[in-house]
């Protein structure tokens, strides 16, 4: 296995339509191919993500498993801390929490996403359990044996506020939003913020990259190949009050792209909303193009000084997109 100085992972959904095995056999060959985190979707139109990570961690030996992200609404951390306690277990210490707001997949239950205060709670929640403190907050006593390292702790991240609260609290943040390196730039910078609030330094914090990518000498295959994550990030984008600059001329787009969103083909290649994704769009937020061109990308991006990146595995023949990232991009890391 080549070793890294950025690390790559791979997120996926396990669709009902397919199997367990299949998962497993993407994971092990993501394992062979180098890669090191694999994280599992969490929404409702894909196979429960506990499970997922469960079998996974014992078909596997190195590789790192995670929620791809879990939220404090339709997962209660004092039911999922017991779920993330399971996989530690089974995994000798490969868990993951990725923890976000919920904005998909709680709109899709026609409920509205975790507040500020809602995430901020679950991640000291799941903090004090993975520490083996007896929690009362409930009018019971809760507490996980404890014989493990404590599992670090990833909040899923865009926007300022939340930004902010991984710098302060967290173990790392997944980047959302974009492979752009003006828009992580500005990313950092909030979690730079507060990191120096709690008296900690962007250092303190792992910093990783989640984007789409494709990589084909056929442009216009890349580029649809990507559309369905980047609708899913315009329709986002079209919730927030105030723009950064640097999103502004994507503005009218993105409403487009958010009041025709079908949360239920959420990143999917079906989606008729994803064919109101512009090129320019597509190119701006994930990397699409030659094995070149996404090399190129890939270092500018890593130039900035983030400690991973994980790309959505997506559709067709995943094993072959594995390969194709394991000769081209992973050497980039090392």
């Amino acid at each position: 296995m080549v070793r890294k100085a950025v690390e790559i992972g791979i997120s996926l959904g396990v669709s009902p339509r397919d199997t367990f095995d299949n998962m497993i056999d993407l994971i092990k060959s993501a394992e062979e191919y180098g890669f090191d985190s694999a994280w599992l979707i969490d929404i409702p139109t894909s196979k429960d993500c506990f499970i997922s990570m469960a079998l996974a961690a014992i078909n596997t030996n190195t590789i790192r498993l995670g929620s791809g992200v879990i939220n404090p609404i339709t997962r209660h951390p004092a039911v999922s801390g017991r779920g993330f306690a399971a996989v530690q277990e089974l995994s000798q210490g490969r868990c993951l929490v990725g923890l976000g707001t919920g904005h998909t997949d709680v709109h899709m239950l026609g409920r509205k996403p975790g507040r500020i205060k809602d995430v901020e709670e679950a991640i000291t929640l799941l903090q004090k359990l993975f520490r083996g403190e007896k929690i009362t907050n409930y009018g019971m006593n809760l507490q996980l044996p404890v014989d493990y390292d404590p599992i670090p702790i990833f909040l899923a991240a865009n926007q300022p506020n939340m930004l902010r609260l991984a710098g302060k609290l967290c173990d790392g943040v997944i980047l959302m939003g974009g492979a752009n390196v003006e828009f992580i730039k500005w990313q950092m910078a909030h979690v730079r913020e507060g990191a120096e609030s709690a008296g900690r330094t962007l250092d303190d914090i792992q910093l990783d990259l989640w984007f789409p990518m494709s990589i084909s000498d056929d442009k216009e295959q890349a580029l649809t190949d990507i559309r369905p994550w980047v609708a899913s990030q315009a329709e986002t984008f079209s919730f927030w009050k105030d723009l950064p600059d640097f999103l502004e001329p994507y503005r009218d787009e993105c409403a487009r792209i958010g009041a025709a969103y079908d949360k239920t083909h959420h990143v999917s290649r079906h989606a008729v909303h994803k064919e109101l994704v512009s090129d320019d769009l597509a190119n701006y937020l994930a990397v699409a193009g030659s094995a070149q061109e996404c090399v190129e990308r890939i270092e500018e991006i890593t130039s900035l000084g983030i400690h991973g990146i994980t790309t959505a595995l997506l559709p067709g023949d995943r094993k072959d997109r594995l390969r194709t990232m394991s000769e081209n991009i992973i050497p980039t890391l090392a």
